[in-house]
């Protein structure tokens, strides 16, 4: 059983101004016991040979991965081979066979899908995020699951990671062997679960003021 998370950002990211390294991110990653990483950037295809070996020396499978802006929607792309150049939706469907495609937090108020969207390029998803911001009393995750059952898309837990304290809440176990290409098939066949907890108030207020900050720094930036 491997635990992964696909979702993640580092102070290499264009768009977020974080304090930590992609490296300091798999380190502090191996101490949580995290054996499968996909760092996200926005818009940036980040996936050298140098932050590979880097995590094998930590004992990490690293599988590439990006979290584009498509349409003003975010979208995770994963086993990526290059830095795909995607504008819209139509342009998207022409790569559905070449990596695999993830609507993120498809029902959060910003960036999101959301309903409409997640219904109507169906076809497209390989998987659907289950993000861990959220409390016990507000998880906008809860509205995707009716999709999920329906069409039998996998549902899988990411962090969608901005602060390393974000780690560690909510999570996918794989039943697979420690390789891309095994792990990837795995979550298509559902042999998967996840594992999750709501943040503090505290916590999910503090993510939420830092969101709206970010995004307000990148329009008038």
């Amino acid at each position: 059983m491997l635990k992964c998370d696909f979702h993640m950002h580092a102070k290499e990211d264009p768009e977020d101004r974080l304090s930590y390294s992609a490296k300091d991110l798999i380190k502090y990653a191996k101490k949580l016991n995290y054996d499968v990483l996909a760092i996200t950037l926005h818009n940036k295809f980040f996936f050298n040979q140098d932050i590979k070996n880097f995590a094998k020396r930590h004992g990490i499978l690293l599988i590439s991965g990006m979290e584009a802006t498509v349409e003003g929607k975010h979208i995770l792309f994963h086993d990526l081979k290059e830095d795909p150049v995607v504008f819209d939706f139509e342009e998207l469907e022409s790569y559905k066979d070449e990596f695999f495609i993830t609507p993120a937090h498809p029902f959060y108020p910003s960036c999101s899908v959301g309903r409409e969207m997640l219904y109507d390029y169906r076809k497209l998803w390989d998987f659907v995020e289950y993000s861990h911001f959220y409390t016990t009393h507000l998880n906008l995750n809860k509205s995707a699951e009716p999709f999920c059952r329906r069409f039998k898309i996998p549902f899988i837990g990411n962090s969608d990671a901005h602060h390393l304290h974000d780690l560690g809440m909510t999570y996918t176990i794989v039943d697979a062997d420690k390789n891309k290409d095994s792990v990837l098939e795995a979550i298509r066949k559902h042999k998967f679960r996840v594992s999750k907890k709501p943040e503090s108030p505290f916590m999910f207020f503090e993510d939420t003021l830092w969101s709206v900050g970010t995004q307000f720094r990148n329009v008038f930036k």
